[in-house]
């Protein structure tokens, strides 16, 4: 089958986004919702029940509470179904671990709040 030319950004630890070739989609203009501590990666399918699909990658210890409001932005700004993934350096009882660190609560928070 193989895949389409990756998506990819590569600032800071750098993220990919790999699609099936038979997948209609396109890559997203995010860097109004980057930033230093929060680095994204997005596409738009086409004929697919998902609309988007969001890479996140949020730098470990540097995210705050209203750091996350950019993925309630995104969520308002991005009209149909969205799906964010990937690597938030955040840990928290919510989903799981044993052990919650302040990115995971500030995270958690964000999640409860914006209905995220």
């Amino acid at each position: 089958m193989g895949f389409a030319s990756p998506i990819c950004n590569n600032q800071g630890h750098g993220q990919i986004i790999l699609i099936r070739k038979e997948i209609k989609h396109k890559e997203i203009d995010v860097t109004k919702w980057s930033s230093e501590n929060l680095h994204l990666v997005g596409i738009e399918l086409q004929d697919q029940p998902i609309r988007y699909v969001i890479n996140v990658y949020a730098c470990n210890r540097s995210m705050k509470m209203d750091d996350w409001l950019v993925l309630d932005n995104m969520q308002s700004a991005l009209p149909c179904e969205l799906i964010f993934c990937g690597d938030f350096n955040a840990r928290g009882s919510l989903w799981g671990n044993t052990v919650t660190n302040p990115q995971g609560e500030a995270l958690e928070y964000a999640l409860d709040r914006w209905s995220l």
